[in-house]
């Protein structure tokens, strides 16, 4: 995991970065469920962390294009258990 970056006024730690797709925990954003951010080209995809999978479930920003969505959909669910790790390191 890498230091935190500072997106606006929040500490965001990049938890993985590949092909241009940022996978980030936004440390102040406490609520459940566990989840995290992806950047891409403008847009921040929320990505849900289930026990077992994902979900991808809202987006800020630039819209994405539906094979952004499922890429990093995919990428979060390759590396699921560093993210739970990680939300679970920022919020319990």
């Amino acid at each position: 995991m890498q230091e935190p970056n500072y997106f606006g006024i929040l500490a965001v730690p990049t938890i993985i970065e590949i092909e241009g797709y940022r996978v980030m925990v936004f440390t102040r954003d406490e609520h459940p469920p566990a989840h995290v951010h992806v950047w891409k080209d403008g847009c921040i995809m929320k990505i849900v962390l289930h026990k077992d999978a994902v979900e991808y479930h809202s987006y800020e920003g630039v819209k994405p294009k539906p094979q952004q969505q499922r890429r990093a959909e995919e990428i979060v669910s390759e590396y699921l258990d560093l993210c739970r790790q990680t939300w679970e390191h920022y919020h319990e």
